[in-house]
């Protein structure tokens, strides 16, 4: 809903966000959108490990997660329960 995208972006827009080792939002309702602001968030840089596991991010989320050019760092990635065909 709005108050979960509008702390995602809060989130990914914090200063502390470029030093991010670790994110864990399993189980938050992002569908493809939030994994596509994921996906598209140059503090990410520094991430190794991405938890979404039960987000609801579908195909359209885990392509955009694997082409994104911030997440080339992430080593321990989990996205079961996602409906990734």
């Amino acid at each position: 809903g709005g108050r979960l995208s509008a702390g995602l972006t809060a989130l990914l827009a914090a200063p502390f966000a470029q030093n991010l080792h670790e994110l864990e939002l399993s189980e938050c309702i992002l569908h493809g959108a939030g994994a596509r602001r994921i996906a598209a968030a140059p503090a990410l840089t520094k991430l190794y490990q991405l938890k979404l596991r039960g987000c609801w991010i579908g195909d359209a989320g885990a392509i955009a997660l694997a082409a994104s050019p911030y997440l080339t760092n992430v080593s321990d990635l989990d996205l079961s329960w996602n409906g990734i065909t």
